[in-house]
């Protein structure tokens, strides 16, 4: 009986501790935000949030070619929804709020970016799900006579 009892405690005990490293958070619940390998910046406790995005951004712009910045044009703005897992992993969460030509163009960008160190909360690394802006307005260039 007391070992039935031993059992069924210890697996219980190990979902509960499973399911804390499954949980995703935000960005606002976490003490320190992912850091990645190829982007750098300054956390600053005002406008950490503000930062950390604007800098993905820069990141996923930059590094988009050049001719597949005309499928990222639209009226309506483009928010690319992240989840950055605690084992380093970067996947797009909305995948239905983009089209073939995007998605493909955004993944060879995620393939691109790794993760150097989780997002912490309470000493422990956790997932993190975030957004970033992909609003792209083009203007019209005149050319001067």
């Amino acid at each position: 009986m007391r070992i039935t009892f031993l059992f069924f405690y210890t697996l219980f005990f190990n979902s509960i501790v499973s399911q804390e490293n499954t949980k995703i958070y935000s960005l606002n619940d976490v003490e320190e935000f992912p850091v990645f390998y190829q982007i750098e910046f300054q956390h600053s406790q005002k406008n950490k949030l503000v930062v950390f995005q604007a800098k993905l951004q820069q990141y996923f712009i930059t590094n988009m070619d050049a001719k597949k910045l005309i499928h990222f044009e639209s009226s309506s703005p483009l928010s690319l929804k992240l989840l950055a897992t605690f084992d380093g992993k970067l996947l797009i969460e909305n995948t239905s709020d983009f089209n073939n030509l995007q998605l493909v163009e955004l993944n060879k960008i995620l393939e691109k970016l790794s993760i150097k160190k989780a997002a912490m909360k309470a000493g422990k690394e956790v997932s993190v799900t975030f957004s970033i802006p992909l609003q792209l307005k083009f203007t019209e260039i005149k050319t001067v006579k």
